[in-house]
């Protein structure tokens, strides 16, 4: 009988010791421990927890502010080039041969001493500066120009 309440005993499970940080697990008739962490080795892993995703998350932040600072300076190129091309562009706008040409082009003005011929019904206007002299002969032309062709 001795052996009976032996083997009893063992079937048992072991009860949790107070000083003891061992638990006994049974499972499939082996006895397993596993040792609980004490409570001060719970807060390191905590910590170094917290700090690896503090460190994960601050290199990310860099790793944004590096793509956003290439990103600003790509930009800035950009614009330099362009504020390059508008000040050369200012430059011949500002050229007396520009506004010449854009005064004969747009507003159909005249220089003095050029000849302006109306082509029907066109608004061309004579500028104000060709003198009278100027005018005469142009007359005289046509007219020398019209006898000619009868």
């Amino acid at each position: 009988m001795s052996r009976r309440v032996a083997k009893k005993k063992r079937k048992r499970r072991p009860e949790k010791k107070q000083g003891d940080n061992v638990v006994a697990i049974r499972t499939g008739g082996r006895k397993k421990r596993r040792k609980k962490l004490s409570a001060k080795k719970r807060i390191a892993v905590f910590v170094i927890v917290v700090i690896v995703l503090m460190i994960l998350s601050s290199m990310n932040s860099i790793i944004r502010l590096k793509q956003q600072e290439y990103e600003a300076r790509q930009e800035v190129e950009r614009l330099t080039a362009q504020r390059d091309q508008l000040k050369e562009r200012v430059a011949e706008i500002d050229s007396n041969e520009y506004i010449e040409q854009q005064a004969r082009n747009w507003l159909k003005m005249a220089k003095k001493g050029d000849l302006v011929y109306i082509l029907n019904g066109d608004s061309i206007q004579q500028d104000e500066d060709i003198t009278q002299e100027q005018e005469e002969a142009d007359a005289s032309r046509h007219q020398k120009a019209s006898n000619q062709g009868l």
